[in-house]
């Protein structure tokens, strides 16, 4: 069966050696197509590869710049093999990427079994595709939103799904993500923090400008603000200070002792 697994930088400098040799161990047998995605919006990169090498180097150079990783090994238990079959399909600004077999006979009218879960998001809503999913017994489904990196993650019956339950996941056990999700399990994960262009923004705010949280709210809501993958309007409840440095729109507060951090 294929794998997946996304894991965030965090864990890949802490436990770089694991997951290394564990995607090795299952390119071993997994050996139709590795698809990788990082970042969202303008910067998102998504790579298909047949090289193990590439991947992984990719899988470094992407995390120096990028929070999260999104990543498939292929074994093609259905369909087209090679480029065509790889995951990572397209339904409108999400991809799809999955591990199990569909049962469902319809599944068996694409080149791979796995597009109907992206066509069913076009045509449907993401909460149908994977309450369609519920019909098949084994089904490890990542949904992952390219304008934001919020992701849903989803585990059907059979087969195996693991977690450390801090957002990162592997089909089978790596290091700290040991944890088994129980059948039925669907999660969904914000988005990692954005970094808005602040020369959008000069025009309502200037440097050392005081706001308050309705005031955030206000451009939050227009814009889709985000801090650290938690919802703004549950992480801030105080009053704010915007700044701008290397031309990017920054958030501080006493709370966090005056340290920039990104929304």
């Amino acid at each position: 069966m294929c794998t997946m697994y996304t894991f965030d930088r965090q864990l890949w400098d802490t436990e770089r050696t694991t997951i290394v040799n564990k995607i090795k161990d299952d390119h071993r047998s997994n050996r139709e197509g590795i698809s990788l995605l990082a970042g969202y919006g303008d910067d998102c990169t998504f790579l298909q590869t047949h090289s193990l090498p590439i991947a992984i180097s990719m899988i470094a150079e992407l995390l120096e710049v990028h929070e999260r990783v999104w990543l498939h090994l292929r074994f093609a238990t259905t369909g087209f093999t090679g480029i065509n079959g790889m995951h990572g399909f397209v339904a409108d600004k999400y991809r799809v990427f999955h591990n199990g077999c569909l049962s469902r006979p319809l599944a068996y009218t694409y080149n791979v079994d796995s597009e109907l879960i992206a066509a069913d998001i076009i045509n449907y809503s993401i909460d149908t595709a994977l309450d369609n999913l519920r019909e098949d017994n084994f089904a490890n489904v990542m949904v992952v939103d390219t304008t934001n990196g919020a992701y849903h993650v989803h585990r059907t019956g059979g087969g195996s799904l693991h977690t450390d339950g801090l957002g990162n996941y592997s089909t089978y056990p790596m290091g700290t993500v040991s944890i088994p999700v129980a059948a039925g399990y669907t999660a969904y994960h914000e988005g990692a923090e954005l970094l808005i262009d602040a020369a959008d923004y000069m025009d309502e705010w200037d440097e050392g400008d005081i706001g308050t949280k309705d005031d955030l709210d206000r451009l939050a809501k227009a814009n889709g603000w985000h801090l650290f993958g938690v919802p703004y309007s549950i992480a801030i409840g105080f009053d704010i200070t915007l700044l701008t440095w290397m031309d990017e729109l920054y958030l501080t507060t006493d709370y966090m002792e005056n340290e920039l951090c990104a929304i």
